[in-house]
């Protein structure tokens, strides 16, 4: 695979990411949120349409497994110099969150963190493989932190 090398703007690519994804958000009733670090670089040089790639496969996750609340997408600056930045983005929600024990096979190719989530969610799991072999590619890191949060049943209160 290969990857573009043009300067983009970090956070104009964190805010088109949220405005793509606002009207899924609004429809289910959450609110969407970008959230950029002030020390960001006003530009990095990559590949701002795989970066956007994943960010919509974990944003648009996030929207499918929060019922109300919220989806953060932050964008921030770890380490800067004239030559490279290492640039962090966080994508955060009031979802039902992941099991500990399914985390590390979530980003295996068609795995999800539960059976029953394809029945309720749809979706094959793939978009998560996609965007570790991304990030994987582009030098960078993916990773998970969740605490599941139990559910009551449909119909109950």
């Amino acid at each position: 695979m290969t990857f573009e090398a043009a300067t983009f703007a970090p956070a104009a690519l964190t805010n088109s990411v949220v405005s793509i994804l606002s009207s899924r958000a609004t429809a289910k009733g959450l609110r969407i949120v970008a959230e950029t670090d002030p020390a960001l670089p006003n530009g990095l040089l990559g590949d701002a349409g795989r970066i956007r790639q994943v960010l919509i496969n974990l944003v648009s996750n996030a929207i499918k497994f929060t019922h109300s609340g919220h989806v953060t997408v932050g964008t921030r600056c770890l380490s800067c110099d004239a030559g490279s930045a290492t640039i962090e983005w966080l994508v955060s929600d009031s979802g039902i969150g992941i099991a500990a024990d399914r985390i590390a096979s979530l980003f295996s190719e068609f795995t999800q963190a539960d059976n029953s989530i394809t029945r309720r969610f749809g979706g094959t799991g793939l978009g998560l493989a996609i965007s570790k072999r991304l990030v994987t590619q582009m030098d960078g890191t993916i990773t998970v932190e969740s605490t599941p949060v139990r559910e009551q049943p449909f119909g109950c209160s």
